[in-house]
């Protein structure tokens, strides 16, 4: 999606088993306003980027499966603004690997009613956005899955939203 405004993916499932391949499943990089959902990534070669690598604004990541054995599940990099992740589940192999990692300069995305497996969400962004207060929608860490970054709620929503 290298420079593709408004385009989609839906529906799709993406595998990468070759050794010593070095790319992403998806990739949204000077474009906008795209789609990826309802799509199923699995990968099991031990080097590589991540299921989607997000450079690009406005775009809806939504209800994807992404079980990346050893790569990453997200890279948000300069210039990835406005970006939604809703609804997505991430298998990770390693407790070090990133399920999502959003540098500084990626500002304003918001990441709702995801489930992360293993590894860690690397939130250096200044104001990215963990829960849907109106719907009470959060995201879940599982299997030793963690938050790291400035978000006073780790994450999540803050448990006072929850019955």
């Amino acid at each position: 999606m290298n420079g593709c405004t408004s385009c989609a993916i839906r529906n799709c499932y993406s595998e990468n088993t070759r050794v010593g391949v070095n790319e992403s499943n998806f990739a949204t990089i000077d474009g906008g306003f795209n789609t990826i959902e309802d799509c199923a990534v699995y990968t099991r070669n031990e080097i590589g980027c991540n299921a989607y690598w997000v450079a690009g604004s406005d775009n809806l990541i939504q209800n994807n499966e992404a079980d990346v054995g050893y790569k990453d599940g997200s890279h948000l990099f300069d210039g990835a603004s406005r970006n939604l992740f809703i609804g997505n589940e991430f298998f990770l192999s390693r407790p070090e690997q990133f399920s999502i990692w959003v540098v500084p300069s990626a500002l304003d995305n918001e990441f709702y009613g995801n489930t992360f497996h293993v590894g860690i969400l690397n939130d250096e962004s200044p104001n990215a956005d963990f829960c849907d207060e109106d719907n009470d929608l959060g995201n879940s860490y599982l299997d030793g899955a963690i938050y790291q970054g400035a978000d006073p709620n780790g994450g999540t929503c803050p448990t006072d939203l929850w019955p």
